[in-house]
């Protein structure tokens, strides 16, 4: 009898705002479309209406008629869980699900209140149930659900600042920096995960967090909170935010991917400004390795290494050993504001598989990496060298 596999596709962070963006997505829709679940973060509001929010930092909206190319890409569901989920306000909010909704996207992550923005979406293919579940840590105050009223699913963290040396007076030397995930968050993300658990065989849990101008450093909470879900029961972790790739490791036996870039995602209008554009590029110089761009992209105003993607793919079935095939297709922005998928023997996906495998050896993860080919583009098969 044929073992019943469902092959899952994840993307980092989407927002398509460009007229033609059916043509933005083309390049890089053969990597996503063979998927039976299609996984993305939105990461903007789709309203026709939006009424900004007091508290936005950096708007991230267009009209709903920008949202049709996501269908076409091939996207079934796109958390909602993430810094900009609320920069249209309630109406804007609302109007995101729903256009999403008539795409046949569904949008967890958020909702009409705390319990519905934290209840998982669960799915089924080939006679596998797959539950979907996302949070997030970074995001303007007031975005979070309440009991009564619309929101995204919070996973608030504190943050201390102490003196590195309880003996010694020194002032103003660099604080030694902890973080908290605030209780009452932590324990409804474990329920959260839990419910799935009950609903689902395979249980993936989206997280939106960390520090995007420090690429190559986890918050010291990133790898906590990600072990912390597969021990509640969490089958796969991927993690957005970063607007670059980051570590992988395989903790328990489960996939986390902690970062997994932006795909096709624009910025447009007044959000992009010389200050901004200018404040990003000496963010990634000061406080890492990341260089400015040789080039400069419009609609993508970051470094280089910020330009580098991928779709993971993940092969999902029943039974102790849920996750048969772990792997990722290497793919690259481009200066047009698409995105590519890359074929074998294309030098930038070996520079993208060099550079996740880079990343997750300086963090001590194990991990093993191999660049190989897989239906007919550049792939990277992931394998957990525990596992023997």
């Amino acid at each position: 009898m044929t073992e019943s596999i469902v092959d899952l596709r994840a993307a980092g962070d989407v927002f398509s705002d460009v007229e033609n963006g059916e043509a933005a997505f083309a390049p890089v829709a053969p990597l996503l479309t063979p998927g039976d679940i299609v996984l993305g973060n939105c990461e903007g509001v789709y309203s026709d209406r939006p009424a900004k929010s007091p508290t936005h930092k950096h708007f991230m909206g267009t009209g709903t008629v920008r949202a049709e190319p996501l269908k076409t890409a091939g996207f079934t569901v796109m958390t909602a869980s993430n810094n900009h989920t609320l920069d249209g306000g309630y109406v804007g909010l609302d109007d995101t699900r729903a256009t999403l909704k008539s795409l046949g996207i569904d949008t967890p992550g958020a909702g009409a209140n705390l319990d519905e923005a934290t209840r998982p979406y669960v799915t089924e293919h080939n006679g596998v149930r797959v539950a979907i579940v996302g949070f997030t840590t970074v995001f303007p105050k007031g975005y979070e659900a309440r009991p009564n009223r619309p929101g995204l699913a919070p996973l608030r963290v504190t943050t201390s600042y102490l003196d590195p040396d309880e003996n010694f007076w020194e002032p103003g030397i660099p604080p030694l920096i902890t973080t908290a995930a605030v209780p009452e968050d932590l324990e409804r993300c474990r329920r959260s995960i839990a419910a799935a658990r009950e609903q689902a065989d395979i249980v993936v849990v989206s997280m939106h967090w960390g520090y995007s101008h420090v690429l190559e450093r986890l918050m010291d909470y990133e790898p906590r909170l990600a072990r912390d879900a597969v021990d509640h029961g969490a089958d796969v972790v991927l993690c957005t935010h970063h607007h670059a790739l980051r570590p992988v490791e395989f903790y328990a036996g489960r996939p986390i991917f902690y970062g997994t870039g932006a795909l096709v995602h624009h910025f447009q209008g007044p959000s992009v400004t010389p200050a901004m554009r200018a404040n990003s590029m000496n963010r990634y110089g000061e406080l890492s390795s990341m260089r400015p761009p040789a080039e400069e992209f419009e609609l993508w105003p970051f470094a280089e290494e910020a330009r580098r993607s991928m779709v993971v793919a993940l092969s999902l079935r029943k039974g102790e050993n849920p996750v048969a095939e772990v792997g990722f297709f290497p793919a690259q922005m481009l200066a047009d504001a698409s995105t590519t998928a890359l074929e074998p023997g294309d030098p930038r996906a070996s520079v993208i598989a060099d550079y996740v495998q880079r990343m997750s050896a300086e963090q001590g993860f194990p991990a093993a990496f191999e660049l190989t080919e897989r239906d007919g583009w550049a792939y990277v098969r992931v394998t957990d060298p525990a596992a023997g």
